[in-house]
Parts: C-alpha cells; sequence; structure tokens
C-alpha cells in the first residue's frame, strides 16, 4: 500500500540521518570512524573527495537525508500536494544514487580503499531511489477526483 511506501521511504530516510549524523559528528568531533571490514574509511574521509566546494559531505549528506525525510513526511501526511512531493524526491534521490555512485567509483579506482558507511549511505540512497520510483508509479496509477474510468 501507499502507506506502507511511505513508511520504508521514512525508514530510510532517517537511516540516512543516521548514518551522516555519525559522520558529521565523527568529523566535528574528531577522532577515528569505526569501520568494519578492516578499514578504510577513515582514509576515505580524509582524502581530497571528501568534501564539495570545502564542505565536508557528511555536512551535506546529513542535509540531504533531512530534506527527503521531511518531504517523505509531507508526502505522506498530505502536507504537500504529491504532484509536487513526487518528483522533488525524484530529482533528490536520483541525483542522490548518481552521486553516491560515483563516490563509490573514487572509493575503488582512485582513493583504493573503502567506507563502509559511506558504502552503506549508496545503498540506502539506491533504496530511497527505488521506494521514490515507486510511489510515483503508485501515485500515477491512483484515480484521481473527478477523473474517469
Amino acid at each position: 500500500t501507499m502507506r506502507n511506501l511511505w513508511l520504508a521511504a521514512l525508514v530510510f530516510a532517517l537511516l540516512g540521518v543516521s548514518i551522516a549524523g555519525y559522520l558529521t559528528v565523527t568529523h566535528l568531533f574528531g577522532g577515528s570512524i569505526a569501520c568494519a571490514g578492516g578499514g578504510g574509511c577513515d582514509e576515505v574521509q580524509a582524502s581530497r573527495f571528501a568534501y564539495l566546494a570545502g564542505i565536508p559531505l557528511p555536512y551535506l549528506g546529513l542535509g540531504f537525508y533531512l530534506t527527503v525525510a521531511a518531504l517523505v513526511i509531507s508526502g505522506w501526511r498530505a502536507k504537500l500536494s504529491l504532484d509536487v512531493v513526487l518528483p522533488v524526491l525524484l530529482l533528490l534521490t536520483l541525483s542522490g544514487a548518481l552521486f553516491s555512485g560515483y563516490l563509490t567509483g573514487l572509493q575503488a579506482a582512485v582513493i583504493g580503499a573503502f567506507c563502509t558507511w559511506c558504502l552503506a549511505s549508496a545503498v540506502t540512497e539506491t533504496t530511497l531511489l527505488a521506494l521514490t520510483v515507486t510511489l510515483l508509479w503508485a501515485h500515477s496509477r491512483t484515480p484521481r477526483a473527478g477523473s474517469r474510468p
């Protein structure tokens, strides 16, 4: 149902907030990132690719996931028109998934190390894209008031 899709999108958006929040706090207060799989997180976070226009990527990720969560709540609770929310969510999640793919490629090809938190964020983002596409498809199949069968 649409309700379950919105709930899943909110859960994944909040998961993204948690991941980016952890990386943001670690960046702000220093210290080593707890990294599964033998490390690589600190190396990735210390690379020149960990910033965009001088802004640490975890800060941008946190802003991204908070924005997605707010849009999901607005769409789910019908605070904004789904004809507005869903295309904006699609644009955001598609952009996020493409950027995550780019960053994952940098980890593999240039940095030579993987950050499990970054990979978890990429999976979370890709899942949000899939949920958004599914929500958009389900919404397009929902009869509108005044429409003919």
